[in-house]
């Protein structure tokens, strides 16, 4: 007798990619149960589902399809993408919940709001991620038997001390035989480790480096290792309602972009008028409150300087905006803190390539690890917009080694240490 898989619950937002995952979960025979997280819609009723946890009742869309989706979406977790979320999940006759994360989710905006008002630009993917998608839904898998949590991210889970696939594809890189081909060893420990997603435009290893190791083993990432074109070309195939559906581009609980206002409605004592000050201390404007600024940030500024020029601090404790041209964003290494590293044995410091921020391409530098968590990161060459409250990941080609928490730009003396490649340094 040929054993299934085993029991998967499938994170379904309503978009392509998680509805293919479940597809190809499906394929490959695993139990799968699709499951949608409510995180501040008030439409549905709320009930309790067999095991206790709070469930919103989603309208049954019947046999026709979800309407088609605006171009202009933006957002997710919407009810319209509950009710696409559900269609699909009839297509492949598989269990469908919705459970009400409202209260969780909530925490995660005071939590952006926060980060605003404290002068830090926050990732509230990350911790989304952390604390919902694989942390409550981690949660919700124990309590229905299931062994594994999956996703619609482009990310892999690969085996160190065996072949991985390597290089990915850089952007507009087409995927060929050759490409597909490309394989990388990485020796070290024989545990399960995060890699990045195979298509390079499409990766979103960045926002998961806050998972716990510990669970790695229990994690699916059906869709790592295609690229968005192949997604939809699976979604034609299976004729899923929502093929076409746009990307999500925009944070969830802010598709105006507005951030100010979010922030403004939790922390208005966040938005108190102050100084604007160049380098030298001059003051050459007022601002409208440190919530309402990030550092790198251009435009909304309201001071003709003759030139461009950006946000390149802010001091919450003198309620004070500094501001400066490009160069003034250069920063040559930074402090972050709660790392959390998925390799062991990388030593006091090592090489790696590393991101700043979601679209930053990652550049050269050495990780030098320091007592509570901390570890402070020398580039190679000067990067622009380093940003408190962002995360730091560190990449051996396609390994992440971990990341952490940017506490702030630093251009303290350091031993220079050749990064020509990722690595141990001895």
């Amino acid at each position: 007798m040929v054993c299934k898989p085993g029991k998967v619950v499938v994170a379904m937002s309503g978009g392509v990619d998680s509805s293919v995952a479940a597809c190809l979960l499906v394929e490959q025979g695993y139990d799968v149960m699709g499951l949608f997280m409510r995180v501040g819609a008030k439409e549905g009723s709320t009930v309790r589902d067999d095991n206790g946890w709070a469930a919103v009742v989603v309208p049954d869309s019947g046999t026709r399809p979800p309407e088609p989706p605006s171009r202009a979406h933006q957002g997710c977790c919407s009810a319209s993408d509950a009710a696409d979320a559900r269609f699909v999940a009839g297509m492949l006759d598989i269990p469908f919940y919705a459970l009400n994360f409202e209260q969780e989710f909530d925490e995660i905006i005071d939590y952006f709001a926060d980060e605003y008002a404290r002068g830090r630009t926050p990732n509230p993917c990350v911790v989304c991620n952390d604390r919902l998608k694989f942390g409550k839904l981690m949660d919700y898998a124990d309590a229905v038997g299931a062994e594994y949590v999956a996703t619609g991210h482009y990310a892999r889970i690969g085996e160190r001390g065996g072949p991985l696939r390597g290089g990915g594809l850089a952007a507009g890189e087409p995927q060929t035989d050759a490409s597909a081909a490309k394989r990388t060893d990485y020796v070290g420990g024989g545990r399960r480790t995060l890699l990045r997603g195979f298509d390079r435009q499409k990766d979103q290893s960045y926002v998961l480096f806050g998972l716990r190791r510990g669970i790695l083993d229990r994690v699916l990432f059906p869709i790592g290792e295609l690229t968005k074109p192949q997604v939809r070309e699976i979604a034609a195939r299976y004729e899923l309602p929502n093929r076409d559906k746009p990307d999500s581009v925009e944070i969830c609980f802010v598709p105006d972009r507005n951030y100010a206002r979010v922030v403004r409605e939790r922390r208005p004592d966040g938005f108190v008028d102050g100084e604007v000050v160049d380098a030298t201390g001059r003051v050459v404007g007022r601002h409208q409150g440190i919530g309402k600024y990030t550092v790198g940030q251009r435009r909304g500024l309201g001071i003709a300087a003759g030139k461009p020029i950006y946000v390149t601090g802010l001091d919450v404790l003198n309620n004070r905006v500094t501001v400066g041209d490009d160069a003034a964003l250069l920063r040559g290494s930074l402090v972050a803190d709660r790392a959390n590293l998925f390799v062991d044995g990388l030593g006091e410091s090592f090489a790696a390539q590393v991101k700043i921020r979601y679209l930053h391409t990652a550049v050269p530098a050495i990780v030098h690890k320091r007592n509570g968590g901390k570890v402070r990161v020398v580039f190679d060459e000067p990067q622009r917009g380093v940003t408190p409250g962002q995360a730091v990941v560190f990449y051996d080609g396609d390994v992440v080694l971990g990341g952490a928490w940017i506490e702030h730009a630093s251009d303290e003396d350091v031993i220079p240490i050749s990064s020509a490649g990722a690595g141990f340094v001895t």
